[in-house]
């Protein structure tokens, strides 16, 4: 699909790489609510920048940074929960997994 979209001329190579890179982050996101949230901060910052240039996106970019550092969740926590508010061992727990707990199979 990719490949004819690209040679029909409706996109170019670029902008399927970015979207395929989005499409796979989406679905790296922790967070239902985040992701959608990134959709909408995506959007602005694309309407910013078409329609300031690099004005646009200076302005997208600091609006968006504001965005996910100041509003909460559905549940009352920050977007960035283990960073603002600093939890260490929250922090610890999200950058390295660990593996689940195994039980042996008893014969």
């Amino acid at each position: 699909m990719g490949e004819y979209s690209v040679k029909s001329g409706w996109f170019n190579s670029e902008t399927m790489l970015y979207m395929a890179f989005v499409t796979v982050a989406n679905y790296s996101q922790s967070s239902f609510e985040l992701g959608y949230a990134f959709k909408f901060i995506r959007m602005m910052l694309l309407v910013l920048t078409a329609l300031l240039n690099v004005w646009g996106f200076i302005i997208g970019f600091i609006l968006s940074i504001c965005a996910v550092v100041f509003n909460r969740t559905i549940a009352g926590k920050s977007y960035i929960y283990p960073l603002i508010p600093l939890h260490l061992s929250e922090l610890r727990k999200r950058l390295f997994r660990g593996r689940l707990p195994h039980k042996e199979k008893q014969s």
